[in-house]
């Protein structure tokens, strides 16, 4: 059976179809707008906004979450005003999508974004969004990657951001996903022939499978 994964903020299926060549099965993804929902026609689309979504509750477990939430309104203003980063209205989009990893919890969580939110407010946003994440079990890594480092003829960097479960197992020992080195993983793929106590089993499958195609 495939490991199954949700696209948030799907646009046309381009981190779909990545993970489809990964060996995944997309199960759902989420798109507002409808006319770029038109192109994405290989699974089941959601075409709403992640607001209705996310409080409508209707999508199934998943191994990973996959998404892009839109950065360009991400303020701290609310962070001291409401209490909190994600109660600031213009920072819903990332509401949505971390309320959504929160109910789904899925064995891993991916995020892209543009490479300046690490450095937005001094880096006090990019801080925050780690500390929620972990706050509710996940331990996360970060790197900046450029496409042109994998075949794309075009020189685009952009931050991922990965959570894993801190109760997954890593690799096929019986150890826990407390401490594993992410920005490592893409060095790593080439030359590990075998999945290694430094990233979960799921992650080596796909950098594994990017090897291959290099």
């Amino acid at each position: 059976m495939k490991p199954t994964a949700i696209d948030l903020f799907a646009g046309c299926g381009g981190f779909s179809n990545g993970f489809t060549q990964a060996g995944f099965e997309i199960t759902h993804a989420v798109e507002f707008d409808a006319t770029i929902a038109e192109t994405y026609a290989k699974t089941q689309i959601i075409v709403d906004d992640i607001k209705n979504v996310d409080e409508s509750q209707i999508l199934p477990t998943a191994d990973i979450i996959i998404g892009g939430p839109p950065c360009q309104g991400f303020s701290m203003a609310g962070a001291r005003i409401r209490g909190g980063f994600a109660d600031d209205s213009r920072n819903y989009l990332f509401k949505h999508y971390f309320n959504i990893v929160k109910t789904v919890q899925p064995k891993i969580f991916v995020m892209e974004n543009v490479k300046g939110i690490q450095t937005m407010n001094k880096g006090a946003i990019f801080a925050e969004i780690i500390r929620l994440f972990e706050n509710i079990g996940y331990n996360v890594q970060y790197s900046v990657f450029n496409a042109s480092d994998f075949g794309v003829p075009q020189n685009r960097e952009r931050m991922v951001i990965m959570g894993v479960r801190k109760t997954e197992k890593m690799g096929k020992t019986d150890k826990k996903a407390e401490n594993w080195d992410f920005s490592a993983c893409i060095k790593m793929h080439k030359i590990s022939p075998k999945p290694h106590f430094g990233m979960p089993f799921t992650i080596w499958k796909i950098c594994q499978r990017t090897a291959q195609r290099q």
